[in-house]
Formats: C-alpha cells, structure tokens, sequence
C-alpha cells in the first residue's frame, strides 16, 4: 500500500489485514518501486495517484514490468484516467470498506498464504 498521507496508509491497510493479508506500507513512490523490486511475493498494489518521488502511475508501470499479472488499484482525489497499468480505480475520499477490499482481493484471486 503507497500512500503519502499515514492516515490512509493506516485506514487501507486495516482493511487489508483484516480481509486476512500481509502488508507492506510505502509513505512515496520511490520506496514503493523498491518494495515492489525486493518482494516479489507482493500479490496486489494498492497505490496513490500523486505522491512525492514517483507518482502512482510509475509504481503501476514497474509492477507491471515486473510481474504482468500483479493486479494494480488506483486511489486519486483527481480525474484520472486508467492505463494498462491499472487494473481498478478507486476515487478520493475513499468510501472504503472490509466487503469491497474483499471483493477487489477475490476479483483477482490471491490468496492471503501467498
């Protein structure tokens, strides 16, 4: 989860949790890119659109690259439009909760032992 603002970090990666998955937290872009090129057992990234260093959107591009089947979720308070690289786009102020965190990690199928 790549959130530069530790409220949301915290508030997703709750949920996340509780839907029964680890988490690795990431405050910018540039620690999420070496998150996602150290661990290649991450099986879903939940990332900002604009944060500090690299932007959500570069985080997409690497994970992609790196594993083409990792499903990617958007969050953006902005009009933004989805690439390739973006499997699911949530919009700010999340409305976020523990069923449609559920339903996101089942539409892709990973499984919390992974």
């Amino acid at each position: 989860i790549a959130d530069d603002v530790e409220s949301v970090r915290t508030l997703v990666s709750k949920f996340v949790q509780r839907a029964g998955h680890d988490v690795v937290l990431a405050g910018d872009g540039i620690v999420a890119c070496a998150a996602l090129s150290s661990q290649p057992r991450i099986a879903v990234v939940i990332t900002d659109y604009r944060m500090p260093g690299k932007g959500g959107l570069e985080v997409a591009c690497l994970s992609k690259t790196l594993k083409p089947d990792r499903p990617v979720v958007l969050m953006s308070a902005e009009i933004c439009q989805t690439t390739d690289h973006v499997d699911i786009f949530l919009r700010k102020p999340l409305e976020i909760t523990l069923k449609r965190i559920s339903e996101i990690l089942v539409q892709f199928d990973t499984d919390p032992a992974q």
